[in-house]
C-alpha cells in the first residue's frame, strides 16, 4: 500500500454512491415502444452502476482534467491509504504522475508497484478522467527477479555472460557518444583444472568464488564485471591507460598475495590477465573486443 506520508493534509472520505460525480453517465432503463423509463427507473440504473462501481476489483478514480479527485471506489481508497471525498475535490501526489491518456506503471517509495490506466470521458459540463489502479507489486517483483537470474551467475553473482553482453553494450554506446576510451580486462584463473581433479570440484567452486571476491573488491562499481566462462572473468573499465592499469594489476597482485597468507585454504589462488582498448571511433564489436583481450594474456 502506499503510505499516509504520500497524502496531503486534506482529509479524504469515500463517498456511499457517485451521483453528483457522475451525473455525465447517467443511463436510461428502455420503456416500451421506445419511451423513456421513469425516474424510478433511472434511479435503480444509478444505483446499480455505483453498487457496481464501489464493489469493483480493481482501484478507480475519476479525476477532473486537474487531476482532482471527483469520485473514489472503496479499492482506491485501500490501495491509496485514505478516504476519499466525492462531494468536494481533492487532490493526490499520485495524480500528479498519471497521463491524460494510456498506461504506465508507477514504482513507489515503499516499493509499491501500480499499472495505472487513464481514459478521457467526455461530459456536458467538462472532460473528465477514469483511471483504474492496479497493485502489480507480487508479479513485477517476480518478472525482476526471474530477469536479474536470468542475467547473473549463480556461483558468484556477478554478471553471466548474457548480462554482460547486454549491459556492456549500453556502457560502449555511452563512452562513444562521450567521446571516451575503454579497456576491456580478460582474467582467467590459474590452475583451476588442477584444482578441480586433486581438491575436488566444491574446491574448484570456492576458486571460482574467491577470485570473483577478489576482482570485485578491485574494481569500481561503475566497472562491469561477469564471470563468461568455467575460469574465465571480464571487466569493462573506463580505466584505459597503460599507467593506470599497471597500477590496478599491482594491486590486485597485492591482494591475492594478502589472500594467500592469510587464507587457509589448500590450493594457492592466482590470476591472468589480458588487456584490449576500445576507442571511441572503434567498429570492433564487443565480442570481438573480448577476443582480442583473450589472445592478449
Amino acid at each position: 500500500m502506499l503510505r499516509t506520508s504520500l497524502l496531503n493534509s486534506n482529509h479524504l472520505k469515500v463517498v456511499s454512491g457517485i451521483s453528483s460525480a457522475l451525473e455525465c453517465t447517467t443511463v436510461l432503463k428502455p420503456g416500451p415502444a421506445g419511451k423513456r423509463s421513469s425516474d424510478k427507473g433511472i434511479s435503480v440504473d444509478k444505483n446499480l452502476l455505483s453498487a457496481v462501481l464501489e464493489n469493483a476489483p480493481d482501484a478507480i478514480l475519476l479525476t477532473d482534467r486537474n487531476k482532482q479527485v471527483l469520485y473514489a471506489n472503496k479499492a482506491a481508497a485501500s490501495l491509496l491509504g485514505a478516504d476519499i471525498v466525492g462531494e468536494k475535490k481533492y487532490s493526490h501526489p499520485i495524480l500528479s504522475l498519471l497521463p491524460n491518456e494510456g498506461k504506465i506503471n508507477l514504482r513507489m517509495s515503499d516499493g509499491l508497484v501500480i499499472e495505472a490506466t487513464t481514459s478521457q470521458m467526455k461530459s456536458d459540463r467538462e472532460n473528465l478522467l477514469i483511471t483504474s489502479l492496479k497493485d502489480i507489486s507480487k508479479t513485477t517483483s517476480e518478472l525482476e527477479k526471474l530477469k536479474i537470474q536470468s542475467l547473473s551467475d549463480e556461483l558468484t553473482g556477478l554478471y553471466n555472460r548474457r548480462g554482460f553482453l547486454t549491459v556492456a553494450k549500453h556502457k560502449i554506446e555511452q563512452a562513444k557518444r562521450d567521446k571516451q576510451k575503454l579497456a576491456l580486462i580478460f582474467a582467467d584463473i590459474d590452475g583451476l583444472k588442477s584444482i578441480n581433479d586433486n581438491l575436488g570440484h566444491l574446491m574448484g567452486d570456492q576458486a571460482i568464488k574467491d577470485s570473483a571476491e577478489m576482482l570485485r573488491s578491485c574494481f569500481r562499481e561503475s566497472d562491469i564485471l561477469a564471470r563468461i566462462g568455467g575460469d574465465e572473468f571480464v571487466i569493462l573499465t573506463t580505466t584505459s591507460n597503460k599507467k593506470d592499469i599497471d597500477v590496478l594489476f599491482k594491486r590486485v597482485r597485492k591482494k591475492l598475495d594478502n589472500f594467500g597468507r592469510a587464507s587457509e585454504r589448500e590450493f594457492l589462488l592466482g590470476l591472468s590477465f589480458g588487456v584490449a582498448c576500445l576507442n571511441p571511433d572503434s567498429n570492433l564489436s564487443l565480442p570481438e573486443l573480448i577476443s582480442k583481450a583473450d589472445s592478449a594474456m
